[in-house]
């Protein structure tokens, strides 16, 4: 029992008995006094053997006879388990990053279907691309490349990645510009593109951008370890090597609130909103969410994730498909999906499917042909 109750209790009793002999006799309030005092003083001596006993009790567990018993410091023992259970946390902690590590390079590979905002890109085993959709800016202009090993289309524009690591670009002419700083871009892994900025992995693991930066989209060149990138609409999500997450860019709808997310394999910026796929093949999203883009908290055996403009698509392991968000052209509508090996979200209202046999299935707003993909043969597997 605790000085503080004991007190309490004292208080309380001192009181009832004040009011108690309040009217009595004087003989009756010298008893009540002597039986008082009595009480106060075994409670006082009481609480004195009590500190002597604990006294007592830290000097047999400090004293020579009882360490020397148990074969080692007494006093010593919580440290040593402290500096024991943070070794065996640190040794944890650097097993579960290097496990995460691997993970994220076997589940890495190129984008090899690209659905942009009106056009659809996909990469053939040959290693040239085929386009199909809205192409007044020429984005669909992509018959003479060769050699590329990864497509990425978005907006009014289209990159490609090729084999040497350089990077090619068509469309929109304002992006023009931009077409001369790419052609000196060097040892690329992986590219990514947003509506008027592109990303690029160097092989090193750091991050290049050209593009506009009004929000602070392109302001990467301080991230180092990163593993994969992707270009929303006006921000930019890196994945780390280690599974956490960094990102840059406009943050109106907390797009890129994701400095808490861990063990990460994959991620995926779409308009307003940013998905990652945990090691588990579980899903976490965060950003825009009134069309019910971000409700993925349910899915499971996931193993590749696309955010479009307004919706996101999951992958199985099973080669089914899921989708949840806005979906007035059924671009969420693939249930029915099979033997599917890749997703692609696109960012005006459709959803690209390749196949496990090289085949490409669409659903959505197909307004410019951008779903115009049943004829395509031999797109290479991601």
């Amino acid at each position: 029992m605790s000085d503080e109750i004991i007190a309490g209790i004292i208080g309380a009793l001192g009181t009832i008995i004040a009011a108690l002999i309040q009217d009595s006799s004087p003989e009756t309030k010298r008893r009540w006094l002597i039986s008082i005092g009595a009480g106060l003083l075994c409670v006082i001596l009481f609480l004195a053997g009590r500190e002597l006993y604990g006294f007592y009790q830290e000097h047999q567990r400090f004293s020579p006879q009882n360490t020397e018993s148990s074969g080692k410091t007494e006093t010593n023992a919580p440290e040593v388990d402290v500096e024991v259970n943070i070794s065996a946390k640190e040794e944890t902690s650097v097993e579960m990053e290097a496990i995460v590590e691997e993970e994220i390079s076997t589940r890495w590979v190129h984008k090899t279907i690209s659905a942009g905002e009106n056009h659809t890109v996909g990469l053939r085993t040959d290693g040239t691309v085929i386009a199909t959709g809205f192409n007044k800016q020429g984005q669909c202009d992509t018959t003479d490349w060769r050699d590329i090993v990864e497509v990425s289309a978005i907006h009014l524009y289209t990159v490609g990645l090729c084999v040497d690591g350089t990077v090619v670009t068509v469309g929109y002419t304002h992006m023009a510009q931009y077409n001369g700083l790419v052609t000196d871009w060097r040892d690329i892994a992986t590219v990514s593109t947003g509506w008027h900025h592109i990303v690029g992995l160097h092989k090193d693991g750091t991050v290049v951008t050209v593009g506009y930066n009004d929000h602070g989209q392109c302001n990467v060149s301080d991230w180092r370890d990163i593993a994969a990138v992707s270009a929303g609409s006006h921000h930019t999500v890196g994945l780390c090597k280690n599974g956490t997450v960094v990102a840059t860019g406009r943050n109106q709808y907390g797009q890129c609130d994701v400095s808490d997310w861990r063990d990460i394999v994959a991620v995926s910026a779409g308009f307003g909103h940013t998905v990652g796929l945990h090691r588990d093949g579980t899903v976490v999203a965060t950003g825009f969410n009134k069309q019910g883009q971000c409700g993925v908290t349910d899915w499971q055996d996931i193993t590749a994730i696309s955010a479009g403009g307004n919706h996101t698509v999951g992958l199985r392991k099973d080669g089914t498909v899921v989708a949840v968000g806005y979906n007035e052209y059924g671009q969420c509508d693939v249930s029915e999906w099979r033997d599917i090996a890749a997703v692609s979200a696109g960012d005006d209202d459709y959803t690209v499917g390749l196949r496990k046999d090289g085949t490409v299935v669409a659903v959505g707003n197909n307004e410019y042909g951008q779903c115009n993909v049943s004829d395509w043969r031999d797109i290479q597997l991601p």
